[in-house]
């Protein structure tokens, strides 16, 4: 009876520690491998328009990390900038575009505006 009780005790005591082991070696790997945002362009010029035209530019943002990114967030500086996100869940290495359309009513001369993405990388989630 004691001899059965001892190879139970050492029986739990290894599953213990091996699942604590397998924890830990899931928490380190997915911490390791975060998502990672890349965008096409870090900034546009839409050169010289009328203000009538209503000129739309693409970027490609990119998951180049290994787990899913997630946009949370695309806004504008201004009204000015309309933008529309082809998908908030990209997965690994795949893409989403993010179309702006930019309404220059109103202004004249050299006009900059940003537009800001948040997502869960860990690295730079407020992207500019």
């Amino acid at each position: 009876m004691v001899r059965k009780n001892k190879i139970i005790i050492i029986l739990i005591s290894i599953a213990v520690i091996v699942g604590a082991f397998l924890i830990f070696y899931n928490i380190q790997n997915k911490s390791s491998q975060p998502p990672t945002i890349s965008i096409s362009e870090e900034e546009w010029d839409f050169g010289k328009i009328k203000e009538d035209e209503r000129p739309v530019h693409i970027f490609t943002i990119k998951n180049t990390g290994r787990e899913e990114l997630i946009i949370s967030r695309v806004r504008s500086s201004c009204g000015c900038a309309a933008t529309m996100l082809s998908s908030d869940n990209i997965r690994p290495g795949k893409s989403a575009e993010l179309k702006v359309t930019f309404n220059p009513t109103g202004y004249n001369g050299l006009v900059k505006k940003d537009i800001y993405i948040e997502s869960n990388d860990p690295q730079l989630p407020k992207a500019k």
